[in-house]
């Protein structure tokens, strides 16, 4: 079962016309694994071809396959603890793969200590970069999912696989610090400490302005969720949301809710367009949000301006933080306090200038 996931989420991202040639690299100990593998492809009609060390992947043909699966290759091989051979593992990934290749790399990080070796690879591959023939190579991040049949029959919820796509792309400027939308997020404003203060304000497991009582109150729009519905989670924090909607219903029908940062309609400050460029934020108004969407094929698309109760969340958000301030300055310090209380001074100011906006939007997917 877990072997025909892995497939299944190939094809997700391929076709069966683009797949004609698969690489698996593997070890001896996945022999009832790798053959289940072997079959699941060959049944398509696609070259298979195994390598069980990873001296024979680094010998492998230039741009030869279109996709890659690694079965357990960097836990078996201790490749976490070893940064070089991991490095020559994905140097030796990308150079085998044919552009725009696929690699799917399923690890069983339950044997570890350490829970953040998940986070810790994600951020491996997002970021790794190396040069062939003058052109700079690297994966783009696709997917990462758990193997259900895993945590049905075992209750592993560490075995866990990457799905990546091998790209072209452009060579760091040396002033560059960063080098994805990611990577930007997790060294500014998503800092490890940035979350904690954040969680400290908002609540464990948020982010956001409100918390806990402001997301609930967003889900409720839904009106009609019950147990054992489905929901789409896109770019809503650490999770708390997610937890929280699983905790109370799970399964949206057919219903999307988007609470998003807007712009408003006053004249635009040079502080606000500062901060919108700084944030790397791509802000629509109301009206420009209710028509994508509703270009986007939804229908019965309800735009709601948000922004007086975003005022009044910054302003109780800010009153709290001002009457614990001894106690926020023992966790985090001056620096991050000083930060959080210019950003509500900013964000009221961008607020009754009409530049800044909180903005949501209900709609329903035609039958």
């Amino acid at each position: 079962a877990a072997e025909r996931e892995l497939i299944t989420s190939l094809f997700d991202v391929t076709t069966k016309d683009a797949l004609t040639s698969v690489l698996l690299v593997t070890s001896a100990e996945q022999e009832e694994s790798n053959s289940s593998l072997v079959a699941l492809l060959e049944d398509r009609a696609i070259n298979v071809t195994v390598v069980k060390r990873l001296e024979e992947l680094q010998s492998a043909r230039a741009d030869a396959y279109d996709a890659i699966i690694g079965n357990k290759v960097i836990t078996e091989n201790c490749l976490t603890n070893k940064p070089s051979d991991l490095d020559t593992f994905v140097v030796s990934t990308l150079k085998a793969l044919k552009k725009g290749g696929v690699l799917i790399a399923r690890e069983d990080l339950s044997g570890y200590s350490a829970r953040e070796k998940v986070a810790q690879l994600t951020h491996f591959f997002d970021l790794f970069r190396t040069t062939v023939n003058g052109v700079t190579i690297g994966f783009k991040f696709y997917s990462l999912k758990q193997i259900n049949a895993s945590i049905h029959t075992g209750g592993n919820f560490l075995d866990v696989f990457w799905t990546l796509r091998k790209e072209y792309f452009e060579a760091l400027d040396e002033n560059q610090k960063t080098k994805t939308f990611r990577d930007f997020l997790d060294t500014t404003q998503y800092t490890d400490e940035s979350i904690r203060a954040y969680e400290w304000i908002f609540g464990d497991n948020f982010i956001s302005p409100g918390g806990y009582d402001e997301n609930l109150e967003v889900l409720k729009r839904f009106g009609d969720l019950k147990p054992g519905c489905k929901m789409l989670d896109i770019g809503v924090g650490i999770g708390g949301g997610a937890r929280q909607a699983a905790r109370h219903w799970l399964k949206p029908g057919g219903k999307v809710l988007i609470t998003i940062y807007g712009m408003g309609h006053g004249t635009l400050s040079a502080k606000f367009q500062a901060y919108v460029e700084k944030r790397k934020y791509f802000l629509k108004t109301l009206e420009e949000m209710v028509e994508i969407t509703e270009a986007a094929g939804f229908e019965n698309v309800q735009g709601t301006n948000l922004t007086k109760r975003f005022r009044d969340i910054l302003l109780d958000e800010r009153t709290k933080t001002l009457n614990r301030k001894n106690e926020f300055l023992e966790k985090f310090g001056e620096e991050t306090f000083n930060s959080l209380l210019n950003g509500w001074n900013d964000k009221i100011d961008f607020i009754d200038d009409d530049n800044h906006n909180w903005n949501q939007i209900f709609a329903t997917k035609p039958l």
